[in-house]
């Protein structure tokens, strides 16, 4: 999400991973809340898929054409960290890099135990964020865990969810 979003402020962004018929949408949710969105500052960067190739950290401004953001840098590791501080709800849909590799797990890592230790409640959604705290021992010290990202976030936008509304239903 992150680099459709760089790719919105006009920044290069090499062959990231990037959802291109969004870039329009996140220049408008830019314009209107940019003071409420915290985008990396810095990113770990190589020229392919390979965690056997190395990577350097650069300023989200210092992505060449040929490379892709694997992980979030230390930089930004630290600035999110600030933020999770004052939390008293930290709601977490997908994990910050390529966390199934395990030279671009350190974002994902770092921040679960920043979050974990802000004393927030952190509730988790998404298969892969969910599997990511649990290969990295986090699973058990979230307040909530749902492999249901994309539901999760249908709820909190108010939409009825049929599993729900049966529920409801047979009170």
């Amino acid at each position: 999400m992150a680099f459709t979003f760089l790719k919105a402020e006009g920044k290069e962004v090499g062959k990231s991973l990037l959802e291109e018929n969004s870039v329009e949408f996140c220049r408008e949710l830019l314009a209107e809340y940019g003071d409420k969105i915290s985008l990396p500052v810095d990113v770990n960067v190589t020229t392919d898929f390979d965690e056997q190739l190395s990577y350097k950290t650069v300023s989200v401004d210092e992505i060449e054409e040929d490379e892709m953001g694997m992980d979030i840098g230390p930089e930004t590791v630290r600035n999110y960290g600030e933020i999770l501080q004052d939390a008293k709800t930290i709601l977490w849909n997908g994990p910050l890099g390529v966390y199934e590799m395990k030279k671009y797990r350190k974002g994902t890592r770092n921040l679960l135990q920043k979050a974990v230790d802000s004393g927030a409640s952190v509730i988790l959604g998404g298969g892969d964020i969910v599997a990511a705290a649990t290969e990295l021992g986090f699973k058990d010290k979230v307040t909530h865990a749902s492999t249901g990202g994309g539901a999760m976030l249908e709820y909190l936008e108010g939409k009825e969810l049929p599993g729900i509304a049966i529920l409801d239903e047979k009170e």
